[in-house]
Order: structure tokens, then C-alpha cells, then sequence
């Protein structure tokens, strides 16, 4: 990142303007996330979005439905891991929503913005491995 002439590091025209106040690091991702959201109602809401990025306390993702997010609401988190054929995994932890709001990244021509959901994780991420069916040929398994 480019520091400005007071030593300040300059993180883009759309970025809090102020010097970095998180204390740890945080990765660029681009993995499917699904979010479950509890309303007052006590209906459950579910989506799928897209974590942009991560660190040991928190995440931001993106998400299609920005109205069912509200700053102090809990969720719970389900990131999934790239994997291979033999291997599918994800990691999850219930999370408390910090802000809500629009990036500068267009996704129209008409203008629409995407919404962005930073959380902070309230529980540790938690890695679990899903049963992955692994194709056998027909040839395997036959006796003569």
C-alpha cells in the first residue's frame, strides 16, 4: 500500500481516510460464503454471498439481499473451502454484524452498488470436512 506524505497508508478513494485501526491483517478472498440470519421473528433467512475478505477476528462479504442485515444482529457464517474431488470442506462460527454499507463498485450501468457485511466473529472458526461421494468406474467392484 502507498503512503501518503504524512506516513499515512493510502488504501483507495473508497476506504476510511484515517490511519489502519484494525490489529491484524486481513486476506483478500473471493470463496462462496452462506449466511443464515435469525429474524425478530424468529424466521430464519438464508443466502449465499461472497467473502471479499478475512482475518482472525472478523470478515466482509457481499451480499444480494442487503435489507436482511442490521449492525448488533447475530448470524452464523458458513465459508466454503475450494477442494478437490476427495476433499470438500468448510470452515463456520456465528458471527455479530459491525456495519452495512455500499462499496464503490459498481454492478450496473444503472448505477446499483454492491453491499458489503463486515462481522465480527463471536465464536472461533470452526473447520469441518463434508462426505464427498468419490465416483467409482464400472470396472471397480466387479468380481468374476
Amino acid at each position: 500500500m502507498r503512503k501518503d506524505a504524512d506516513g499515512v497508508e493510502n488504501r483507495g478513494a473508497n476506504s476510511y481516510p484515517g490511519p489502519e485501526r484494525r490489529r491484524l491483517r486481513r486476506f483478500p478472498m473471493d470463496f462462496e460464503v452462506e449466511v443464515a440470519t435469525f429474524q425478530t421473528s424468529g424466521k430464519k433467512h438464508q443466502e449465499k454471498a461472497v467473502l471479499k475478505d478475512i482475518s482472525c477476528e472478523g470478515a466482509r462479504f457481499i451480499v444480494p439481499q442487503p435489507p436482511h442485515y442490521v449492525p448488533g444482529q447475530y448470524l452464523e457464517v458458513t465459508i466454503h473451502l475450494p477442494g478437490t474431488r476427495e476433499v470438500k470442506a468448510k470452515m463456520r462460527a456465528k458471527a455479530k454484524v459491525l456495519r452495512v454499507g455500499q462499496s464503490g463498485k459498481r454492478l450496473s450501468e444503472a448505477g446499483d452498488r454492491e453491499t458489503g457485511v463486515v462481522v465480527k466473529f463471536e465464536t472461533p472458526l470452526c473447520f469441518e470436512r463434508d462426505p464427498v461421494e468419490v465416483e467409482r468406474s464400472d470396472d471397480m467392484g466387479k468380481q468374476n
